[in-house]
């Protein structure tokens, strides 16, 4: 499963994206493998499925208004459990990305970056004592160019994931299509499209929490037309029926002019005590 919507796990970036706990995280996650949610996907998007996915990107915009969008740069305020943090997300075509993180811990500000240039990605933590370029896996940052942010679905025909109907529900007390989402590893994320606008206004997903199954949910509550893309720009987060945070666009620039020098990784000079 890629990113779900990526902004819910701008959250984990705070701590995923900063080497001394990057490490426990990685490796926490490498413990949880096994208990990962998997179920077998069906062979093939079925025909409803289907219809409603095309109908979809041409509501918002259609996919040449995705493929006309070579940059992007958005900032974000969001909020989780009453932490104030802003993020400025940047990405080039086809495989480039930049995060800045900025929050405040404790009184003490902390600025963390994570980015890639397609080859390389890396992690940079201001914060701490000696500051320095952290390289790690090219997946841990990459997938966070996705322009999953237009529509987590843009890319549904080229992912190789399935797509199966199943049926209508209500949510927020509106009509909606549901659509349930199999990676070809069986990984599973829901899709509510509204019955009338057939916009994606929710998202959900389960994971294990300390061998506990929950339900996540990240709600599309406002979207904005820009470039010709009806773009959501704030979302609430949801853990179990319980509302978590919020994070909302304050600024979206389309095809801004990129310095590329902020997608490579930094030169670091150790610096070295001299022996008496």
């Amino acid at each position: 499963m890629k990113l779900p919507a990526s902004l819910v796990l701008y959250g984990l970036l705070l701590a995923c994206l900063c080497p001394p706990i990057y490490g426990q995280a990685n490796a926490s996650s490498e413990g949880s493998k096994e208990a990962q949610i998997l179920e077998p996907p069906p062979p093939r998007t079925d025909a409803g499925s289907t219809k409603i996915l095309e109908t979809h990107m041409q509501l918002v915009g259609g996919q040449a208004a995705i493929d006309s969008i070579y940059t992007m740069r958005t900032r974000y305020e969001m909020n989780v459990r009453g932490i104030d943090i802003l993020i400025t997300h940047t990405v080039a075509k086809p495989d480039k990305v930049h995060v800045l993180i900025e929050t405040t811990v404790v009184g003490k500000p902390v600025r963390t970056t994570g980015a890639s240039d397609g080859t390389t990605a890396w992690v940079f933590d201001e914060s701490v004592k000696h500051p320095a370029p952290l390289e790690v896996e090219l997946g841990e940052v990459s997938a966070l160019n996705e322009y999953e942010f237009l529509t987590p679905v843009h890319d549904w025909k080229a992912s190789g994931d399935v797509f199966e109907y199943l049926g209508k529900v209500k949510s927020n007390g509106r009509e909606h299509y549901l659509l349930k989402r199999y990676t070809p590893e069986g990984k599973v994320t829901y899709y509510y499209f509204d019955a009338k606008t057939l916009m994606i206004t929710r998202e959900g997903w389960k994971e294990i929490m300390k061998g506990v199954v929950v339900e996540n949910d990240i709600y599309y509550t406002d979207f904005e037309k820009i470039h010709g893309m009806w773009i959501p720009t704030r979302f609430e987060i949801m853990l179990e029926d319980q509302r978590l945070g919020y994070v909302e666009a304050t600024s979206i620039e389309v095809n801004p002019e990129i310095d590329p020098s902020i997608f490579r990784k930094p030169e670091h000079k150790e610096r070295w005590l001299r022996q008496e």
